[in-house]
């Protein structure tokens, strides 16, 4: 398919108190699935997001990753 892709990548954490969140990030430079969520997690360890969290780590055990492609025409599609 010839077009662009972008990609959105959950990772999760937990709080002080046990609950679980997820933060979301929007990857653009990523050529496939596993680079995505390289990348979301080299942003994840900056010291300015582990302080979002609250200085909470992150759940390795879990990451949620959907493709968005756009084609030549501007339609989008998404994809686990």
């Amino acid at each position: 398919m010839n077009g662009t892709f972008n990609w959105i990548v959950g990772l999760q954490f937990h709080t002080a108190s046990g609950r679980s969140v997820r933060h979301f990030y929007l990857v653009h430079e990523a050529t496939d699935r596993k680079r995505a969520c390289e990348a979301a997690l080299r942003r994840a360890s900056t010291p300015g997001e582990y302080m979002a969290r609250g200085g909470q780590p992150l759940d390795n055990s879990f990451s949620e990753v959907r493709m968005i492609a756009t084609d030549p025409i501007g339609l989008v599609s998404y994809s686990d």
